[in-house]
């Protein structure tokens, strides 16, 4: 269990690859250990995603904003 501890912060595959077992084989000893699914997620991409979509957004307002102050001076 300790080697497989050593793992978590990484994905099923990656860990059962440096183990050298196939993704399989790792899930059915994790099944037997009691792991019932492997505790890796990945959180940082979904942030990463969020945070990019907020900037576009942001800057997708501030484009907005600068055409209605240009129409509004036109006037």
């Amino acid at each position: 269990m300790k080697l497989l501890r050593s793992h978590f912060h990484e994905t099923l595959e990656t860990a059962a690859a440096k183990i050298g077992i196939g993704k399989s084989t790792m899930k059915v000893v994790c099944r037997k250990l009691g792991l019932k699914k492997w505790p890796y997620t990945n959180k940082g991409k979904k942030r990463t995603e969020k945070k990019k979509a907020l900037v576009k957004l942001e800057q997708t307002l501030r484009q907005s904003q600068q055409q209605q102050l240009l129409a509004a001076g036109r006037k």
